[in-house]
């Protein structure tokens, strides 16, 4: 979260980290902890200023829960990376044809929406299932374009959280037959006769977290001794050894990282793909492999930017 004086000058920033479980049947939420990450990251930032005039919070993927009559949840809530709700989705496309549902909803159906894991929490948690009196979605790109001062074609958003999602906005409905192919949603927006679509990668900052918390542990612990976050450090590190070598900080890292740690979204929807990185070599640190996967993420969006435009 970060906050704004009247002015639109950053003040600060309030962060929160809320626990992910990730097994191979499933990949699920807490949401009675994701709001109170939500509440307590407010409570710092209007703490540390009783006059702050604006707040802007990142969004979150596609995720829904069902809650009783209260708004209590009544089950953990699935990720949009779950691989629950795969046999629904190919059973609704099969009746209605993946043609019609695109050309009603905008968006070509596949298992990380929505309605197919409520079809799966319909027929294996029917108890559950019939108690539920109210949906509540967890989402907020069309809100994020917004904030940003995203209202005309000229402009497409970039929000780099957990998920990489490129928003770009449409001065007329853009044609869905030909943004399907690539799985591109399309919305309408939040002013009249205008579109958003979304581009996303599964793993944007969940990619340079892994290889943190992976293959840069001792950074990570050096980091927090110095008092920088581990991704400043790594930044460092990488422009001093190019540096070193008489090489310019912006030289690429010479890895090929294929970004699809958590399956493959947009254009391809392919949650079975899996992820790599090339060109290692003995001499190969953290740094590279810090800067090849951010350079992995940006190729990603290039390439959804890229195919559009080109059938």
């Amino acid at each position: 979260m970060h906050g704004f004086d009247e002015n639109g000058r950053y003040l600060d920033k309030a962060y929160r980290d809320y626990p992910v479980k990730r097994r191979i049947t499933g990949h699920e939420i807490d949401m009675q902890v994701l709001t109170e990450s939500v509440l307590g990251s407010i409570r710092d930032m209007a703490g540390k200023y009783p006059d702050i005039a604006g707040i802007g919070v990142t969004s979150f993927g596609e995720t829904f829960v069902l809650t009783d009559e209260e708004g209590r949840p009544l089950h953990t809530a699935m990720l949009y990376t779950d691989p629950r709700g795969s046999g629904e989705c190919r059973r609704l496309a099969e009746k209605l044809s993946e043609e019609r549902i695109a050309e009603i909803t905008g968006l070509r159906p596949h298992e990380m929406y929505g309605i197919s894991k409520m079809m799966w929490l319909r027929d294996n948690e029917p108890g559950m299932y019939s108690q539920a009196k109210h949906v509540f979605q967890v989402e907020d790109q069309i809100a994020a374009a917004a904030g940003a001062g995203a209202f005309d074609g000229s402009v497409a958003v970039d929000g780099a959280g957990t998920v990489e999602c490129l928003t770009p906005i449409y001065d007329s409905r853009p044609d869905i037959e030909k943004m399907s192919r690539g799985y591109f949603s399309v919305v309408p927006y939040v002013v009249r006769g205008k579109y958003a679509a979304y581009a996303f990668s599964y793993t944007g900052g969940a990619l340079t977290q892994w290889c943190i918390d992976t293959i840069g542990r001792e950074e990570k612990k050096l980091a927090e001794s110095l008092g920088i976050s581990a991704n400043e450090l790594l930044e460092r590190q990488y422009e001093k050894k190019m540096t070193e070598l008489g090489l310019s900080p912006e030289e690429p890292s010479g890895l090929l990282v294929l970004p699809h740690f958590a399956g493959a979204a947009t254009p391809y929807m392919d949650t079975g793909s899996r992820g790599a990185i090339l060109g290692l070599t003995t001499d190969t640190g953290a740094p590279e492999i810090y800067r090849g996967c951010l350079e992995g993420v940006c190729y990603e969006m290039y390439v959804n930017g890229y195919l559009p435009t080109r059938g």
